[in-house]
């Protein structure tokens, strides 16, 4: 593994945008930020807000800026309004295997360039420097929610799981308004909750915008949804925030960091429109599938807690092609992403962890295939175990992502875990956790 984190030579801010040389010419002529290494987002948002600039970024803001995060798609609270982050980014510095740095943007190896927005991390290049786009700072409109289950049984837990079904079918609705954000279910032996934290990036701060935004999220989920639930066996919780900026946002409700520590088994699905839209009962039906007791496996090993997280962070800019990207072309269609998680209890032996894991690739993420037919995994927050899992994560580009890859890698000394190329090495098990890689 290579660890760019003391590699750091900046962060520099152009109030217009030129390439390094100045000699590729660019559609963007407003401002961008150049991140010189390994650089949190953290550390690039706060630097954006003192230049009154939003980038799109993850909603962790400890994730690393330049590496697997943005050269494999890259999501985040602002990536409705302005795209995902790989779409923003104008020019790569990259270490190739032979050692030489190269620049990469549409101009010079353009082919690089590509294979590096979107077709994932750790395949063709050290990436230690990335120019990405800088847009004006606007204000904030935040609505968070809370749900929890007075009864921590049955009743409780299908209560919990019809709500957000319901919820989960309004999303597009929310997102074609301008609210983004990430919505989670989370189950840990009797204790459930289910929380959203959602943003609507104003174009104005007027007294108008903010009243007509909040409004939409007024009618659609707290009057329709949550104010028929005070008296039920469900606690509510929900409010309102405006926030004047969005590094302030960052700084603030915003600043999210999630531990780490706890293993476990991650799989994902994009969602288009139609998987959500009018949908409550295929939801609920995923849900439970996902929240049952049994659903695991027959053997009876169980997760020691589960959570469905849905990142309302499609549509919008998301939905727009842009050139000189690889991602995945189900992006294109997608309004959000889910992920399934579930966490293996501290004394799982092995065949309970594989148990586990089983029950996650066959039949939760079966769950969320059987509802986007067509879609596709997010390749950075997958199941590596997915057995479908080139068309999966590339969508029919891996052949060209290959090609890229024998260009500029050759003798593949670049291998992560299928990532692209990765197929022309096995690695040979030898009594430890890793063994060494083979040619196959």
């Amino acid at each position: 593994m290579i660890w760019i984190r003391n590699i750091r030579n900046g962060l520099h801010y152009q109030d217009r945008y030129t390439s390094s040389d100045g000699s590729c010419q660019s559609n963007w002529t407003e401002s961008a930020i150049t991140i010189g290494g390994g650089y949190i987002w953290k550390d690039v948002y706060a630097f954006a807000a003192e230049h009154g600039r939003i980038v799109v970024g993850g909603d962790d803001r400890t994730v690393g800026s330049i590496g697997g995060y943005i050269q494999g798609g890259g999501h985040g609270p602002a990536s409705h309004t302005f795209g995902l982050a790989t779409d923003q980014v104008l020019e790569y510095q990259v270490v190739l295997a032979s050692g030489e740095i190269v620049t990469a943007n549409a101009c010079q190896n353009a082919d690089l360039f590509t294979a590096l927005r979107g077709g994932g991390g750790g395949t063709f290049g050290v990436v230690v420097s990335a120019t990405i786009k800088a847009h004006k700072t606007r204000p904030v409109l935040v609505h968070q929610a809370e749900i929890v289950p007075l009864d921590t049984g049955n009743n409780g837990k299908n209560a919990l799981l019809n709500v957000t079904a319901e919820l989960l079918a309004r999303f597009p609705t929310l997102l074609d308004a301008g609210f983004a954000g990430y919505a989670k279910l989370i189950q840990a032996g009797e204790q459930r909750v289910y929380e959203h934290v959602f943003v609507n990036l104003l174009e104005s701060n007027t007294s108008a915008a903010v009243q007509h935004a909040r409004q939409i999220m007024h009618k659609r989920v707290v009057e329709d949804v949550l104010l028929p639930l005070n008296g039920t066996s469900l606690f509510v919780k929900s409010s309102f925030q405006f926030v004047p900026t969005f590094g302030e946002y960052t700084s603030g409700v915003g600043s999210k960091q999630d531990s780490a520590g706890p293993g476990l088994m991650m799989a994902s699905r994009f969602f288009d429109k139609k998987s959500l839209h009018d949908q409550q009962e295929g939801l609920l039906d995923m849900l439970h599938i996902m929240f049952s007791q049994n659903s695991t496996n027959s053997t009876g090993a169980l997760p020691s807690a589960s959570m469905f997280d849905f990142g309302l962070i499609g549509g919008g800019k998301v939905l727009e092609s842009a050139p000189h990207t690889s991602v995945n072309p189900a992006w294109r269609k997608t309004y959000g992403l889910a992920r399934y998680i579930d966490i293996w209890p501290d004394n799982a032996d092995f065949r309970e962890i594989q148990q586990i894991n089983d029950g996650v690739t066959f039949q939760k993420q079966g769950a969320m295939k059987a509802l986007t037919p067509g879609m596709g995994a997010y390749l950075n927050e997958a199941d590596g175990e997915n057995p479908e899992w080139k068309e999966d994560w590339f969508g029919g580009k891996y052949n060209w992502l290959s090609s890229v890859k024998d260009k500029y890698d050759p003798e593949g000394v670049f291998w992560c875990w299928r990532c692209v190329g990765s197929e022309g090495w096995e690695e040979v098990k030898g009594g430890t956790v890793y063994g060494p890689l083979c040619k196959v």
